[in-house]
């Protein structure tokens, strides 16, 4: 746990935030002790200055954020600023703050909410449920990272897409999300269709019995 750096929020909804502490000698505390916790400063006014009764304010606030910032070990940045060799980037829609992380000179972004299914890249106005803060914005920043890494051979992984891909052109505002190494394998042998004879075959080699 000593030896992490940084850890790099893009977003402070409760499934982004549920292990940057640690329950310890009766309090939460941050799980790595030694590391600077990175997050956009929109964030920090958005998140905190929900009212007690505002059905946003969930209780990760109470016990993954403030007891961060109590500690002392939160560091507020925004777009273009470069941390522990990671270089950040705003898209806000999702929620106010919303950061990417670019890594290894751009072959290898971190996506965070930026899309929540490979879908949204065939038509990025899909939207994410009702969990954007700002749908259009969402939408916007959608199409225009998509842009951006169409044809790039960037490594894309994001937090809800099931592992990494890369973001291929299909037309004018379309793109497809083609899913890399082990994450490919498994969608191909999921897609795979079986045929019946075949299936039957595999049964009887399988069986011991046969």
């Amino acid at each position: 746990m000593e030896d992490i750096d940084y850890v790099f929020l893009s977003h402070r909804h409760p499934d982004h935030v549920g292990l940057a502490t640690t329950w310890r000698n009766g309090r939460w505390m941050p799980t790595f002790p030694r590391a600077r916790y990175v997050v956009h400063p929109r964030e920090r006014a958005y998140w905190t200055g929900l009212a007690r009764d505002d059905p946003r304010c969930h209780p990760c606030i109470g016990d993954s954020i403030l007891p961060l910032r109590e500690a002392g070990c939160v560091s507020f940045a925004g777009g273009g600023e470069r941390i522990g060799g990671v270089r950040l980037h705003e898209a806000p829609g999702h929620t106010p703050g919303l950061l990417l992380f670019e890594a290894a000179q751009g072959a290898l972004w971190f996506l965070g909410d930026l899309l929540h299914h490979p879908a949204q890249a065939a038509d990025p106005e899909w939207p994410s449920a009702d969990f954007d803060f700002d749908r259009g914005g969402a939408i916007a920043r959608r199409r225009e990272f998509f842009a951006r890494f169409a044809d790039s051979q960037a490594c894309l992984p994001a937090s809800h897409t099931g592992g990494p891909f890369r973001i291929e052109r299909t037309g004018p505002g379309k793109y497809f999300a083609r899913p890399l190494g082990e994450y490919a394998d498994k969608r191909r042998r999921a897609m795979t269709p079986v045929h019946p004879v075949e299936s039957e075959a595999r049964k009887n080699r399988a069986c011991p019995c046969r």
